[in-house]
């Protein structure tokens, strides 16, 4: 999907698990990311559709948002920002 969709034009840096051998249910995917772009987890937002995904993110102390739809997101964003 990054090559079909030519993502890496859009973003900095891309985490993609079958790059980092690890998958989105793994707290140290997103300990990875938070560790080397030196964030701080709190402001942090991760979305998916995919409550497993968001149910570790938020143990790694990740704000999150589930997609629904665009509309919801929209509004979900003006809420949490």
């Amino acid at each position: 999907k990054i090559n079909k969709f030519n993502l890496r034009k859009y973003f900095f840096k891309i985490y993609a698990t079958c790059e980092v051998k690890m998958k989105k249910t793994e707290k140290n995917f997103y300990a990875l990311i938070i560790t080397e772009n030196k964030l701080n987890p709190s402001e942090v937002i991760f979305i998916d559709d995919q409550q497993r995904y968001i149910d570790t993110a938020q143990k790694a102390g990740i704000k999150t948002l589930k997609f629904e739809s665009i509309e919801k997101l929209q509004k979900d964003l003006n809420t949490i920002v």
